[in-house]
């Protein structure tokens, strides 16, 4: 995990919009978030094994505000995990990213939670097994007095949902996500290998430093009998102490 600024995230929104066009920008951030939070949710998923559909849904709302983005009012939630069927609705209160596109570019015409909506989407769908996505039918960032957010499952979505869907969804979604989760997968073991790699320095470092501790406590050794003095002399001729055995009387 990293803790990021949600004044960088919004220059970069305020980037991908200037340099790609706000349909772009949409797609991509609305990616990006899908992909966050289908991993939060396979990684409470292990961390937790949690015993129900709706305790695991619950944890991506609070999730949700531990992590910074505002705080989420569920309003209704309909989930039948036998037929892979979610219909939901929720209120996402002080979001960071209508607080950063009214900012960035005052009131606009559409919907800004990009990021936020994706996330759900993303979480929803890994704990239900099947795609489900949210749109925002009322947002901050175009003048209305709160942010909504409307999740449903493939089979209940009408055809417009349908369309607004298919706009960011790219040429092959599936695969676009599979190879986002890869990429994270493979930068988590790079890690893994990084972090053994530095204990493994780590115990060198003490055992050197342990090593050298002995030396200077040998170098204080103080030997009555004659044979003690030539093995200590001979040490330190060789640069070694007590390595052969039999030198010592």
């Amino acid at each position: 995990m990293i803790v990021v600024n949600a004044g960088d995230l919004g220059l970069l929104r305020k980037e991908l919009i200037t340099t790609c066009g706000t349909d772009r920008a949409r797609g991509i951030l609305v990616r990006f978030g899908y992909a966050r939070g289908y991993r939060d949710a396979l990684a409470t998923k292990e961390m937790f094994g949690w015993k129900s559909v709706d305790d695991w849904l619950s944890a991506g709302a609070r999730l949700y505000t531990i992590e910074g983005s505002g705080a989420i009012e569920v309003v209704d939630l309909r989930v039948d995990q036998e037929r892979k069927s979610y219909q939901g609705s929720a209120t996402l209160q002080n979001s960071f990213e209508a607080n950063q596109h009214l900012d960035l570019f005052g009131i606009g015409a559409e919907p800004v939670c990009w990021i936020l909506t994706g996330y759900a989407s993303g979480y929803s769908s890994a704990v239900m097994g099947a795609r489900v996505f949210f749109t925002e039918n009322s947002c901050r960032g175009k003048g209305d007095p709160q942010c909504h957010i409307i999740g449903q499952s493939m089979d209940l979505m009408s055809d417009q949902t349908r369309r607004a869907i298919e706009e960011f969804q790219g040429a092959d979604f599936d695969l676009e996500m599979r190879t986002a989760l890869a990429s994270l997968d493979e930068r988590t073991k790079d890690l893994e290998i990084e972090r053994a790699h530095t204990e493994s320095l780590q115990r060198q470092v003490v055992q050197l430093e342990q090593l050298l501790t002995l030396q200077n406590d040998t170098e204080a050794m103080v030997g009555v009998s004659d044979g003690f003095r030539r093995m200590m002399d001979e040490g330190r001729a060789s640069g070694g102490y007590g390595c052969d055995h039999s030198r010592t009387r």
